[in-house]
This record gives structure tokens, sequence and C-alpha cells, in this order.
């Protein structure tokens, strides 16, 4: 039986497909791709040579960025959207990390921030509103993420898109 060998340096296009003697007249394994060496620095607390990803993992984790972008309004929890596009949590997690280079949560803050602009820039609502709207519980919060995100409040932000 062949054994997996994880070199530190690969390249980030290399695909690897193992052929396992008794495996013969079962379903071929998936094709895996190493992280490259930039992948891994968003995967820190875990073991880097462990963490693979076949073409259908990558798939999936692209079906939940999509999923995230279209549904960030309403909450969306790791289990919840690992159950959405059938990936395990830790793998989910490692991959919205690698692709995005955010947690779930941070990276559901980025998005709803970047729609709250555009609100903020093309609408005359109340915050209150658009911090509902975009998927804030409290008003308060979308305003410490806004100005954490942002760098100034978002009525600061608004004042300054009109001038």
């Amino acid at each position: 039986m062949k054994k997996a060998i994880f070199i530190d340096a690969v390249p980030d296009d290399l695909t690897v497909t193992y052929e396992f003697p008794e495996r013969a007249n079962r379903r071929p394994l998936a094709p895996y791709r190493f992280l490259s060496s930039e992948d891994h620095r968003f995967l820190s607390g875990q073991d880097k040579n462990k963490i693979m990803f076949s073409e259908l993992d990558l798939e999936r984790i692209e079906q939940a960025i999509a999923y995230t972008l279209k549904h960030h309004t309403n909450h969306i929890s790791p289990e919840a959207l690992s159950l959405e596009v059938n990936l395990s949590v830790p793998k989910l997690q490692a991959g919205l990390r690698m692709r995005t280079g955010y947690s779930l949560h941070k990276y559901l803050e980025q998005v709803r921030i970047r729609s709250s602009m555009n609100l903020l820039e093309e609408t005359n609502m109340p915050l209150k509103a658009i911090a509902s709207r975009v998927g804030f519980k409290t008003h308060s919060h979308f305003g410490e993420v806004f100005k954490k995100l942002a760098n100034m409040p978002p009525s600061e932000y608004r004042r300054q898109y009109r001038n």
C-alpha cells in the first residue's frame, strides 16, 4: 500500500491522486489539492499538514461563500452552513478561512457592512432600519462593527459620502 508523503513546498496547482491496489473494484479516490504556504497562514492553530481539500470540497466552499452572500441578512451558524453545503464544520471553517481570510463570523460582518455602506450611500433609511435590514440584531452592535471596520460611525460615513 502506498503512503501519502507531505511536502512543505509544493506548487499551488499540484493535484495528487492515490491508487491503492485493494481499491481496484471500488470507486476511485477523489484528487486532493495541497494547500500552498500562503493558504497555511490562514490556518493557525490547526495541523496544516493534514488539511487537504478535494475538488468537491473546494466547490462546496465556493457554494458556502455564495450562500453566505445571498443570505447574509439571516443568522448563519457554521453548523447550519455545513449542513447546507454538505461539508464538515472543521473543513468548512478551514476552507472559508483559506478562501476569504476570515472566519465565518468575521466574513459575515464584512459582507453586512459592505451591504450597509451601499444602503447608506443610496437611501435615506434610518440607521436602525439599515442595521436590521443587513442582519444585525441591534443598532448598537451595528454601530460598533461599522466603526471598527470603516474607521468611522455610519452617520459620518453617510455625511462624507453625500458631500
